[in-house]
């Protein structure tokens, strides 16, 4: 967690908070997604986070990028900005948030790694091979609304 995001959980504490985030969109030149699955959920999910005071959403997508998968990337074209049901995480300490979240297409400059602190492993899966039931809410409608999912499933 952030300062900045300690310091508002200490002033207000478990209660909602609407957060940006961005993710950066990572894809090969086949098409598949790389994912990684996080070290505190267990689940998989792209590659992303809050976006810090006075950060831009592209500039927060590289920095999570650098940070969760110790790799470069090249920030693409904006794919949207999507938040609303289904963008809800209760953490696992109580922490209730919402998220709107700024995705951009993004390719990889070099290798990705997991960093062991946020991600504990990645992987390239076909968009028509999606682990979904070890995916949260979250990232299921993100996919969704990316294009990636006819429909969200309820798992």
């Amino acid at each position: 967690m952030s300062e900045y995001l300690s310091e508002i959980r200490r002033l207000v504490g478990p209660q909602r908070l609407l957060l940006t985030a961005a993710t950066a969109v990572i894809t090969d030149n086949q098409g598949q997604l790389l994912l990684g699955r996080s070290a505190e959920s267990g689940l998989w999910g792209t590659i992303g986070g809050i976006i810090e005071p006075f950060e831009s959403p592209a500039d927060a997508a590289r920095r999570e990028a650098m940070e969760e998968v110790c790799a470069e990337v090249e920030i693409g074209p904006l794919l949207g900005a999507f938040g609303g049901p289904g963008y809800e995480i209760t953490y696992s300490n109580g922490h209730l948030t919402s998220y709107i979240i700024t995705a951009f297409a993004a390719r990889l400059l070099s290798s990705p790694q997991p960093d062991g602190v946020e991600m504990v492993e990645l992987g390239w899966f076909d968009p028509h091979e999606l682990p979904l039931a070890d995916m949260g809410e979250l990232n299921r409608h993100l996919l969704a609304d990316l294009g990636y999912l006819q429909a969200v499933s309820a798992g």
